[in-house]
């Protein structure tokens, strides 16, 4: 199983395990957190929503959660048995360009 974030295509979760290989498109648009899901989300932010694509894309642990970075600077954590986004945050203003994970994968 790995991830791929081709330049401004959506990007993918492959599964080459069995005799067919799976493709899964990933989202890319950051999770609202509590407070901006009471308010609908405006049509001007859900155009800048749609336009995020992600530069950096990793599996992080046992396969179960990717974490990737948009060309946005949101942060997405996607939960891999659903391919949901799970929880995202702002880390910075830029481009997210590197994630660099542990080994083990417990820091990041």
């Amino acid at each position: 199983m790995f991830v791929v974030s081709l330049f401004e295509d959506q990007p993918l979760l492959v599964d080459a395990s069995g005799p067919k290989v799976i493709k899964s498109n990933l989202p890319s648009a950051p999770k609202r957190n509590q407070y901006d899901e009471d308010e609908p989300i405006s049509d001007k932010q859900a155009a800048q929503d749609a336009k995020q694509t992600y530069n950096s894309i990793s599996l992080y642990g046992e396969r179960e959660h990717i974490l990737a970075g948009t060309n946005k600077g949101w942060l997405n954590i996607i939960e891999v048995s659903t391919r949901t986004t799970i929880y995202s945050t702002k880390i910075c203003t830029g481009v997210v360009i590197y994630l660099r994970l542990t080994g083990s994968g417990e820091m990041w």
